[in-house]
C-alpha cells in the first residue's frame, strides 16, 4: 500500500445535514437495511494482515502475502522491512478459529518472493486461486521490484497441506509474463476473461518522493487474457488491452461487481489514487460492462481507497447497493457536528457509507447510522458468509434475507490511532457483519401524477438534473430552496405533457451546501435533498 503524504490542511465544508441530533447524516435516502458489526472473540489469532491474496473453501480461509506491520513510512530508510512481510501461508479454520501456517522459506526465492509480495491482483476462480504482480524484496536481484509473476494455487490441496504440515511446493505452478507487472490494480474473472484493471508498476524503495529513489508507472489499462495448463504448465493467452491515460490512471481503489437492473453483471470501479495533475484522489465512478466503459457524471464523497466492501442488490428495486467500509477517504463525516470534513492528506476513516446505483446509473450515497470501532477498514478484506444466498459474482442477495443475517466478516486491514501523521499496526480482530431489513425505510408512493421522479447527480457540481415521468398531463412547480426556505431557483408554475420530462438547473454559481428540489403539484409534494459540492 501506498499512500503519499504531502502537505495539506483540514477544512469544515459547510454542509450541515438535516438531520441533526443523531448519527443517520446522509446524502440521500437511507437503504432499505441496517448494518450492525461485532468483534469475533476467543480466537487463536494473533497476527494482523492487510494487503494479502485472500481465497475461501467450506469454512477455512486461505491467506497469502501482504503486510503484518502497518502504513510504510515515507520517509524511513526502510519503508517495507522484510521482517514484516507475511512469510506465511496462513490458513483459518472459522470452526472454532484455529490458524496454521506453512512459511514461504521452505519455498525457492523465485516462487516464494512473489507469493510474499504486497497489494497482488488476484481473484479465486473454481477450484484455483489466481495472483499476479505485488511489490516486494527480489531475494536474488536484491531489490525491491514489482513481481511480472503469475502464480495459481490449488486452494483445497494447499489448505490440506499447510494444516497436515506437508510441503505445498506440487500445487503451485507459477508463469512470467511482464504484460501483467503490476501492484495496487484490481482483478475480476468477468466476461470468460481475466480482467487486470488500473494498478501502477513500481520499483524500487519507497521515499520521499522529491528524492525519488524509484520509478513509478501507472499502466493506465484493462488487461484481459486468459491462463490455460499446457503440458503441466500455464500460459497467458488471448492477452489484450485497453488504454485510458486520463480515467484509468488510477490504484489502490475498489472495483465492485455489480447486478443491473436486466439481471446481467457489471463492473464500477471506485476512486482509487492519484490525480495526474495533482495528489488527490479520483472521484468519479467507471461503470463497466460487455459493450465498454462510462466514466460516470457522480462525484463520489467518501471512501476513496482500498477498503472492504459489501455490495447487495434489491430485485424489488433494482437498486445496486455498495457499502463501504472506513479505509482512507478526501472527506470524513464528523458525527458530534453532523458535517463533512475534507483533508487534503486522504486521512483514515471509521464511516460506513452506502453507495447506491440505480436504474439508469444514477448514483447516491448515504452515511449509515453506523460506524467502524476504529479508523479500520483499508486493505481489509470483507468474506461472504456462505450459508445465504449470492450471485455467482459474490453480490448478495437482499431479498433473500430474513431477520437479522451475518452478511460475512471483516479480516485484517490496517488499524491507524489518527487520522493522520500517527501509529498503525495489522489488524489482528476479525468482525462479524450482519445486514437486517430496516422496515423503517420503504418504497414509497410519490403520487398519483408520477411514474418516478429522480434528481442527479448528487452531490452535483455545476449542472443538476431533474427527471420525472407523469402518468397523466399536470400542471407543475419545480425549484430549489436552501436549508432557511430561501428560494435559490425555479417554481414558475407549468403545465406537462403525459410522459417523460428532464430538466435541468445551474448551480455552478451556487454555494457549497445542502438543499431542497421542491416539485408541487395538485395532488403531490415532492422534496428531494441535494448537495452543491464544487
Amino acid at each position: 500500500m501506498n499512500k503519499k503524504k504531502i502537505t495539506g490542511f483540514r477544512i469544515v465544508i459547510s454542509i450541515l445535514l438535516l438531520i441533526a441530533g443523531k448519527l443517520s447524516a446522509q446524502f440521500a435516502e437511507q437503504p432499505p437495511f441496517k448494518i450492525s458489526i461485532e468483534p469475533v472473540y476467543n480466537t487463536t489469532i494473533n497476527q494482523g494482515f492487510h494487503s494479502f491474496a485472500f481465497a475461501q473453501s467450506g469454512s477455512k480461509w486461505l491467506l497469502i502475502g501482504g503486510r503484518t506491520n502497518g502504513l510504510h513510512g515515507l520517509n524511513s530508510n526502510d519503508p517495507f522491512p522484510q521482517a514484516d512481510a507475511n512469510n506465511f501461508i496462513t490458513v483459518i479454520d472459522t470452526v472454532g478459529w484455529q490458524i496454521f501456517q506453512s512459511s514461504l522459506s521452505n519455498l525457492p526465492y523465485a516462487v516464494a518472493d512473489p507469493l510474499r509480495s504486497t497489494n497482488m491482483q488476484y481473484v479465486q476462480k473454481e477450484e484455483y486461486l489466481y495472483m499476479i504482480g505485488g511489490y516486494g524484496r527480489d531475494s536474488i536481484l536484491n531489490k525491491f521490484v514489482t513481481f511480472p509473476v503469475v502464480s495459481r494455487l490449488l486452494v483445497d490441496s494447499v489448505i490440506e497441506a499447510v494444516i497436515n504440515q506437508t510441503p505445498v511446493d506440487s500445487f503451485i505452478k507459477q508463469v512470467t509474463d511482464t504484460n501483467l507487472r503490476i501492484c495496487g490494480g484490481e482483478m475480476h474473472y468477468y466476461t470468460k476473461k481475466f480482467q487486470l484493471m488500473f494498478g501502477h508498476d513500481f520499483n524500487g524503495r519507497y521515499a520521499n518522493p522529491f528524492v525519488p529513489i524509484y520509478t513509478q508507472y501507472y499502466r493506465s489499462q484493462i488487461k484481459r487474457f486468459e491462463i490455460f495448463e499446457n503440458a503441466g504448465n500455464i500460459e497467458v493467452v488471448d492477452y489484450t488491452e485497453l488504454t485510458d491515460t486520463n480515467n484509468f490512471h488510477r490504484r489502490d481503489l475498489n472495483v465492485v461487481p455489480m447486478i443491473q437492473p436486466n439481471g446481467d453483471h457489471a463492473l464500477m470501479a471506485h476512486a482509487g489514487v492519484f490525480q495526474k495533475q495533482r495528489d488527490f484522489p479520483y472521484f468519479e465512478p467507471i461503470y463497466m460492462d460487455t459493450s465498454g466503459y462510462t466514466v460516470l457524471p457522480y462525484t463520489q464523497v467518501l471512501n476513496h481507497y482500498t477498503c472492504a466492501y459489501l455490495p447487495i442488490f434489491d430485485t424489488v428495486s433494482k437498486k445496486m447497493h455498495t457499502v463501504f467500509f472506513g479505509g482512507m477517504s478526501f472527506n470524513d463525516f464528523v458525527p458530534t457536528s453532523n458535517s463533512i470534513v475534507e483533508d487534503t492528506l486522504v486521512p483514515f476513516i471509521s464511516d460506513v457509507t452506502c453507495f447506491t446505483v440505480k436504474p439508469g446509473n444514477i448514483c447516491e450515497e448515504a452515511v449509515m447510522p453506523v460506524q467502524l470501532p476504529g479508523l479500520l477498514g483499508t486493505n481489509a478484506k470483507f468474506i461472504p458468509n456462505r450459508n445465504i444466498s449470492w450471485y455467482v459474482n459474490d453480490v448478495m442477495d437482499f431479498n433473500s434475507i430474513t431477520g437479522k443475517t451475518l452478511a460475512g466478516y471483516i479480516l485484517g486491514g490496517i488499524r491507524a490511532d489518527l487520522p493522520n501523521e500517527g501509529s498503525s499496526v495489522a489488524n489482528d480482530t476479525i468482525y462479524r457483519i450482519y445486514i437486517e431489513y430496516d422496515s423503517t425505510v420503504s418504497i414509497k408512493t410519490i403520487g398519483e401524477e408520477f411514474a418516478f421522479f429522480d434528481v442527479f447527480p448528487n452531490p452535483a457540481t455545476n449542472k443538476l438534473s431533474i427527471q420525472f415521468q407523469l402518468k397523466e398531463e399536470s400542471e407543475i412547480q419545480i425549484g430549489m430552496i436552501d436549508v432557511n426556505g430561501k428560494v435559490i431557483s425555479g417554481f414558475t408554475k407549468m403545465k406537462y405533457s403525459k410522459g417523460k420530462v428532464q430538466k435541468s438547473i445551474d448551480v455552478s454559481e451556487v454555494p457549497n451546501g445542502i438543499y431542497v428540489i421542491k416539485c408541487n403539484s395538485k395532488k403531490t409534494s415532492i422534496n428531494r435533498k441535494v448537495i452543491v459540492m464544487h
